[in-house]
């Protein structure tokens, strides 16, 4: 559902990108966006579509997965708020190669395509940051790649939750993950089995490592989960 009279200099405040824009590109960039609210599960873009919007999450979350008819799908991205997402295949002139759903009720603002391409073509300081974000996913896939090919069940779990604690940290008990997903989609991220998730997990709270309440994922010994990426 689109949002009406929203105060996008409000939702943008404090974000570094807002800061790099000139007067008239922030009014610029108001007149050509829009604020949407996505349900749970709702999807956001699907693969195979052309890109038509760069996007920030707001507030929520957001998974981006690769899905083939006959493979569980993979996530590759979990995106937290503050985040830009959806413009790589606006910038490689391509299709969406992956697909984009919430995870948790979200809003999103949603900027047109034609309005990024002519910020990035005038302002060196945007184009810049957005260089800087694309670095850094590209070094992240890397990484993941790495962890996915040659970690055993056990160093892969670990990573994915750390993983979720660097992009959307604790509850205030300091140890409870913000973010509540099904042991399918954890599963997904560590790219096993949803069988081997669940065993894994039971493992990991066997020994102390973590802890469970329903959906929920608690981690009582960090120190041990990096080990455990570091040695499984």
């Amino acid at each position: 559902m689109t949002r009406k009279d929203v105060n996008f200099a409000s939702l943008w405040e404090g974000h570094p990108a807002w800061d790099m824009l000139t007067p008239g590109e922030r009014t610029y960039i108001e007149s050509e966006s829009e604020v949407v609210d996505y349900a749970k599960k709702e999807q956001v873009f699907q693969s195979g579509t052309f890109p038509e919007y760069l996007m920030i999450l707001l507030t929520g979350k957001v998974r981006e997965y690769i899905g083939t008819p006959n493979k569980k799908p993979q996530i590759v991205r979990m995106i937290a708020p503050g985040e830009f997402f959806s413009y790589l295949p606006i910038l490689s002139h391509t299709i969406y190669h992956s697909s984009a759903a919430a995870i948790e009720p979200s809003c999103i603002c949603k900027v047109r395509r034609e309005a990024l391409m002519r910020v990035l073509n005038q302002n060196n300081q945007i184009c810049m940051y957005f260089l800087s974000r694309m670095s850094g996913m590209l070094e992240t896939a890397r990484y993941r790649q790495l962890v996915l090919t040659q970690k055993h069940v056990r160093g892969r779990m670990a990573d994915a939750l750390l993983t979720l604690k660097a992009r959307f940290g604790t509850e205030s008990d300091g140890k409870t993950l913000n973010v509540v997903m099904s042991r399918e989609d954890i599963s997904n991220i560590s790219s096993m089995t949803t069988a081997n998730a669940i065993r894994t997990i039971r493992q990991l709270t066997k020994e102390g490592v973590i802890s469970t309440h329903g959906k929920r994922i608690l981690i009582e010994d960090e120190a041990a989960l990096i080990h455990i990426t570091e040695t499984d």
